[in-house]
């Protein structure tokens, strides 16, 4: 209830809508507190991107798309979410793929206040500052509540001195107020010089009195009079009453932009949803004779290094080489030399750099993380997960 004001705002004024998820040209939406998907779920069935009362009737149950976290199969949701800590690194890989490919979209990323306690947002904040993503707005969903007791209780931290700190615009607004919502969403694209945080303060349970502020109702679920109070306090006559309260009166379709600065997107540029394939020239093998002193981490640079050069005149072919601070030791010195504009350098920011190589890779860029088997397998196996 703290996040369904900033999600029905973000979804009205973003540049993606029903009919559109597959243009490359949207712009894309990333929840990183995925326990809030009921929120998502109401915003997109309501809209039309699906029949809402397939996700009443099948949220949670077994086999459903409509999982207790979003994820892919559900019409409108761009990435999975899962463990806490990992949103705001996939909004950089999808804003870097942006630059990358030339594309003039806009990346927004929800996250919850608690979760920002985990140092791979420190890694993601640094990161964006570093690569220019002025096309990159986080917003928290700051209730000042988690799942345990409030957040000053659990871990102190100074959010947005955080932010600033690393080099983010800060704004802070009333998370339930639209017009506040839809001031700090147009100050985003209209100012793309540094990345922007939204500091959403917000009521957890917001609009029933028994659940207002109270973190016991984190993950609860109301028994059935607590139901039909809840209800009758959010204006719902009785317990039968349409759950579709808009998706018969709103055309999506016929919504004007409200964010100026946002190209408007006609259906019929939408392709038709292929998967990912890279047309690439792997070229001819490299042989090493049998007694020539040649380590794998060599063999492994040459490699990536003639695979770039295969393709270097190839314009349908977006590769790129992450690494973290360890150009020399896993042989990428003579691809950063002759390619520069390919290697993405994250630093000792392995969860980052591994996080946003999925974004990169789902967004059409041939994505190579470089990296020994310790840091890039087994420190990192949520992210790859």
């Amino acid at each position: 209830m703290s996040s369904i004001d900033i999600y029905i705002m973000l979804w009205l004024c973003a540049n993606i809508y029903p009919g559109i998820e597959n243009n490359p040209k949207r712009d894309r939406i990333v929840i990183s507190h995925g326990h809030t998907a009921a929120a998502v779920y109401a915003v997109l069935g309501n809209i039309g991107y699906f029949n809402i009362e397939d996700a009443v009737k099948n949220f949670r149950r077994d086999g459903s798309p409509f999982e207790g976290h979003p994820n892919t199969e559900v019409p409108g949701v761009e990435w999975c979410s899962g463990s806490l800590g990992q949103g705001l690194s996939v909004g950089c890989g999808f804003a870097v793929a942006a630059k990358i490919t030339g594309k003039n979209y806009h990346v927004f990323v929800v996250m919850g206040d608690g979760e920002q306690a985990k140092g791979q947002f420190q890694e993601a904040r640094e990161f964006a500052v570093k690569f220019g993503l002025g096309n990159l707005t986080a917003i928290i969903d700051f209730n000042n509540l988690q799942a345990s007791g409030k957040i000053e209780n659990i871990m102190p931290q100074n959010i947005p001195g955080k932010y600033e700190s690393s080099g983010w615009r800060v704004l802070s607004i009333d998370g339930h107020d639209y017009q506040q919502i839809f001031q700090a969403l147009r100050t985003c694209y209209l100012r793309k010089d540094v990345p922007t945080l939204i500091i959403a303060k917000t009521v957890m349970g917001k609009g029933i009195s028994f659940v207002e502020n109270n973190h016991e109702y984190h993950g609860k679920v109301l028994d059935s009079k607590q139901y039909e109070c809840a209800l009758k306090e959010l204006g719902f006559d009785n317990t039968t009453q349409d759950v579709s309260l808009y998706a018969d009166s709103i055309d999506m379709h016929e919504i004007s932009r409200l964010i100026p600065g946002a190209e408007r997107l006609k259906l019929e540029e939408t392709p038709k949803e292929e998967p990912v394939e890279y047309k690439v020239n792997p070229g001819n093998p490299l042989i090493y004779e049998a007694g020539s002193m040649v380590d794998c981490r060599t063999a492994f640079g040459e490699a990536l290094y003639d695979i770039a050069l295969q393709n270097s005149e190839r314009n349908s072919v977006h590769m790129v080489a992450i690494d973290c601070d360890l150009v020399e030791s896993v042989k990428l010195k003579k691809f950063a030399q002759k390619f520069p504009e390919r290697l993405v350098e994250c630093g000792i920011q392995e969860h980052n750099g591994v996080t946003l190589a999925g974004a990169l890779s789902k967004s059409g860029v041939l994505t190579f993380v470089a990296d020994f088997g310790v840091f890039g397998l087994d420190e990192v196996y949520g992210q790859l997960r």
